[in-house]
């Protein structure tokens, strides 16, 4: 399991036992031999968690990064061009609930489809390539985005189709 936020009690502030928690602790219930391994880049919170607490580790692993790697220090801290900004006005939280498709996922979407179409035509066929949209911890707003990334999908193939009838688009998400 990767280990982040909503697997912990998000909910513990107010005497109550988050989704994710509650699933997890049933599951581990269910079955009473078992081995819970939590994997994440971020194990500050991990390591933070009360001793008593159902998800606290026995022992903590430190995994190195291979020389391919590009995580934080790669984007922080050198390559200051390989980063775009989020407008603070498409940012969701409680404040500025997001109405629409914010322009900066549809820009993200457009890379990222661009890049997989590259990479077919350069016949890196097979390659993994994935993108996560998280844009907050609650489910509801990732509904949103859901509905929302669909309809630029259905909207692209059908534009896609127009100009092309015979093009083949098979789904890559």
């Amino acid at each position: 399991m990767k280990a982040d936020q909503a697997s912990l009690n998000t909910k513990v502030k107010q005497g109550k036992e988050s989704t994710t928690f509650q699933l997890i602790k049933e599951l581990r219930q269910t079955l009473p031999h078992h081995t819970f391994l939590q994997y994440t880049a971020t194990p500050q919170a991990l390591l933070l968690l009360n001793v008593i607490n159902l998800l606290s580790p026995n022992f903590v692993g430190l995994l190195t990064p291979g020389l391919a790697y590009t995580g934080g220090k790669i984007f922080f801290e050198k390559h200051f061009e390989l980063i775009n900004m989020i407008p603070e006005s498409e940012v969701p939280s409680k404040d500025n609930p997001i109405q629409e498709f914010p322009e900066s996922l549809k820009t993200a979407m457009l890379l990222y489809y661009l890049g997989v179409a590259v990479g077919l035509y350069h016949g890196s066929d097979g390659k993994n390539r994935s993108m996560m949209i998280h844009p907050s911890k609650d489910t509801m707003v990732h509904e949103n985005y859901a509905h929302w990334v669909r309809q630029i999908q259905a909207n692209w193939k059908r534009i896609l189709m127009t100009v092309n009838p015979t093009i083949q688009i098979t789904r890559i998400c």
